[in-house]
């Protein structure tokens, strides 16, 4: 079954407050350490992603007594656990990473699989670390299924990662809290650093040094009542609409500005984007507040291989912009984007083509001529979220009518996602069908 959505391109848009859903990956990462703390967690604002539901539903089938009411989870201490478990992990690649440390340090034999997006994705990554540790796991040809035993003994190490990826590093230390001794990890690259913050708010001793993290075994102690902030990575589709309009439209509300996840706001300045942030405040240890966006020319820039790992997720969107941009942008050292849901780099490269941009697929990223005229076209996101996020966003600013075939796998992470673009671009949205 395909959700076809029709949108039609050059409509005004008109004035909204934007606020964006809860964090994905922070909302991940609460459930994970409400499950192990010592008492209840009353979580408010929770992703309405399916990929959080999917680490919500893992949990509960381990035995982690959890009520879901809307945006609102709340998590009970358990009393046993299973011995046994088969995790679906769905989609969703933080849930197939970081589950293996959660099953081993409570001595839970398991497997972990996935739907065939998630079972083409590399899994040796995080099972090798893992294995230096003490962990007792396999995949299958280095990609799920992953077969988790009991009877991990998790010994301090150093660990250098190669590759720069939070979900790793996360795995690491959730391991690290069933160690015998200290674990330090040591990245490559600096990247989103949502787990190290939470820690320290559930009662963990840990260091942070530059690029080198220093976790220390302990019991995690419930905060009670935990937050989630805006998520970034949602709110970035609305800050282009908002760059892309004639006029001023657009206001971002509590939306999280931890400065691991906004290279997305450093590279658009740089491209000329006009923005101001304003009521910044903590809290759960994550910054947060408003943005407002300006219409603004853009010019093409090169975007900096330091700040790859943290605008990953906004790349394919970039790619929108650079479309509408003056001059010419390009993208290197982003081979991650091709092991994501879906080939980032194909994707995005092969849709803006249909759009009619000119654009340069690499092989580690893709090379935009800006000043571009889209026209609208029928496109396949490959089931990918941000894709068809992205593509929306180019749809909005292209001549005609832009179908776009597989608009569902929003629901991966931002399901009112259409909803919110109906609000701001109310004569856009023009068919909603099901096709066989």
């Amino acid at each position: 079954m395909i959700l076809m959505i029709e949108i039609k391109g050059l409509q005004n848009l008109v004035k909204y407050s934007y606020h964006p859903p809860g964090d994905k990956s922070i909302s991940h990462r609460v459930a994970i350490l409400g499950a192990l703390s010592n008492d209840w967690l009353n979580i408010t604002n929770f992703s309405q992603g399916k990929d959080c539901f999917t680490t919500i539903s893992c949990l509960q089938e381990i035995g982690i007594p959890i009520e879901v009411d809307g945006t609102t989870v709340k998590i009970y201490p358990w009393k046993k656990l299973k011995n046994k478990v088969n995790l679906d992990c769905g989609n969703s690649g933080t849930t197939a990473r970081l589950l293996p440390s959660i099953l081993g340090g409570l001595n839970i034999e398991g497997v972990l699989f996935g739907d065939s997006s998630l079972s083409q994705r590399p899994m040796e990554r995080v099972i090798t670390p893992l294995k230096k540790l003490g962990g007792i796991l396999e995949g299958t040809d280095g990609k799920l299924p992953i077969k988790v035993e009991r009877g991990w003994r998790l010994r301090g190490e150093k660990l250098e990662l190669q590759i720069p990826s939070a979900q790793i590093k996360s795995a690491i230390l959730l391991a690290g809290l069933f160690a015998s001794n200290p674990v330090i990890v040591k990245e490559s690259k600096v990247t989103r650093n949502h787990t190290e913050i939470m820690l320290k708010e559930f009662g963990i001793n840990l260091e942070v040094k530059e690029r080198e993290i220093t976790i220390y075994p302990g019991k995690l102690v419930s905060p009670r009542e935990y937050h989630v902030v805006g998520d970034f990575s949602s709110a970035a589709y609305f800050i282009a609409l908002g760059l892309l309009s004639k006029e001023e439209i657009i206001e971002i509300r509590d939306v999280g500005l931890n400065p691991t996840r906004t290279a997305f706001l450093e590279v658009i300045t740089k491209m000329g984007a006009k923005i101001q942030i304003i009521n910044e405040k903590v809290i759960h240890g994550e910054k947060m507040g408003d943005i407002k966006v300006f219409p603004s020319t853009l010019k093409g820039i090169e975007v900096s291989e330091d700040l790859i790992p943290n605008i990953i997720d906004e790349l394919p969107l970039l790619g929108v912009l650079a479309s509408f941009a003056q001059g010419t942008t390009k993208v290197v050292k982003a081979g991650e984007l091709r092991v994501k849901e879906s080939d980032r780099i194909k994707g995005t490269v092969e849709n803006l083509k249909k759009f009619g941009v000119n654009i340069m697929e690499l092989e580690d990223g893709f090379i935009v001529q800006g000043g571009n005229k889209l026209r609208g076209r029928e496109i396949y996101c490959h089931k990918d979220h941000r894709i068809v996020m992205a593509m929306t966003v180019a749809a909005l600013f292209s001549e005609g009518n832009t179908k776009i075939l597989d608009s569902q796998w929003v629901n991966i992470s931002n399901a009112p996602f259409f909803k919110e673009i109906k609000k701001i671009a109310p004569n856009s949205i023009i068919d909603l069908s099901v096709r066989d």
